[in-house]
């Protein structure tokens, strides 16, 4: 169904992709042209599934806690074989060597599946968690026992990443959807942390080094500092109840996992507003029930449409419906380390 449709990303992608050949690659020139190759579900309705009646923060300022930070990050190996073990193995045990002298209020978790679990088995932390049952974690998000058939078909139909990762391996939307109930479980265990970071272990190679992991040294931690990162941590949660990661600034204008427009029809403003990305969440406590209804509903609500992206999409409706707070990946990075950095606050 989309042949002609590639063949015209491929001929204008050789003639520079300038303002007037993305609008049109944009949903409404596709529509137009291939009347057939909508939205697998139809069109997206704002009213259908629509999650949250009042659009604001949630209210953390003032809260106080334990104290306690739990970091959380996970590896499952098996899912794709596009990467090295590598990839996710060196930085998240050079990490965890990095955080043996955290101290008592700042929890490093570890989750994944036994054979991503054994390929890390003597980094140090305070927690893990087994997350072999992936299907059944699954479901805490997105309650469908065929999860990567219905996934697989639609995104097959998504123009911009048909042939993406997540296309080719199914598996993998899982991993990245079970984030939210492994930090869930974190919150909700004998830790009982104030807050809890989603902490990307592969960010280094990702973000760091555009994928190059033959780049990867473990110099690209110096720096990291648990008693630094464990304050500025303690401090924004208490601040702002949610943070997310934004995305590159000026980053693809075509295409957010979906075409933008298909992310547009959901956003009833003129605003130009940022895309946030999965690496780094922090939440408070108290906001974290209602962070984590609000990804549910609105990961349901773009499946029911027929719109398959990942769960960045969710994160960035959920975002601009709450005007969640976003930092930049270098103001992560200063987070991470001892720099001072005003701008987070």
């Amino acid at each position: 169904m989309y042949d002609e449709y590639f063949r015209q990303i491929e001929s204008l992608a050789r003639a520079g992709w300038n303002e007037p050949n993305q609008k049109r690659m944009s949903l409404d020139w596709l529509t137009k042209t291939f009347p057939s190759a909508s939205l697998c579900g139809g069109t997206p309705n704002s009213q259908t599934g629509h999650c949250s009646a009042e659009a604001s923060a949630p209210t953390v300022a003032g809260r106080t806690g334990n104290g306690v930070v739990a970091l959380v990050t996970s590896i499952f190996s098996g899912i794709r074989d596009d990467r090295p073990e590598t990839y996710y193995t060196r930085p998240l045990m050079d990490f965890a060597e990095k955080m043996s002298g955290r101290g008592e209020n700042l929890r490093l978790v570890i989750a994944g599946n036994t054979a991503g679990l054994e390929s890390i088995r003597n980094a140090d932390r305070d927690m893990t968690i087994d997350a072999d049952d992936l299907d059944g974690i699954v479901r805490e998000v997105w309650n469908e026992p065929l999860w990567q058939t219905k996934y697989a078909d639609l995104i097959s139909c998504n123009p911009t990443h048909c042939h993406s990762a997540q296309a080719k391996f199914a598996k993998l939307v899982g991993v990245y959807l079970a984030k939210y109930p492994l930090m869930k479980r974190v919150l909700d265990s004998d830790l009982s942390p104030e807050a809890v970071l989603w902490y990307d272990a592969g960010h280094w190679v990702s973000w760091g080094l555009n994928h190059d992991v033959g780049r990867y040294a473990p110099e690209m931690l110096d720096g990291v500092n648990p008693s630094s990162m464990m304050t500025k941590l303690l401090s924004l949660s208490r601040e702002y109840g949610v943070i997310g990661m934004l995305g590159h600034p000026g980053g693809n204008t075509h295409n957010f996992h979906m075409p933008i427009e298909w992310m547009k029809r959901y956003w009833h403003d003129t605003s130009d507003p940022p895309y946030f990305m999965g690496s780094f969440w922090l939440v408070h406590a108290s906001a974290f029930g209602d962070f984590f209804n609000e990804l549910i509903c609105q990961w349901k609500r773009l499946i029911g449409d027929g719109v398959a992206g990942v769960d960045e999409n969710a994160l960035t409706l959920a975002a601009w419906t709450h005007h969640w707070k976003g930092l930049t990946y270098s103001q992560w990075g200063r987070l991470l380390r001892s720099e001072s950095d005003d701008s987070l606050m």
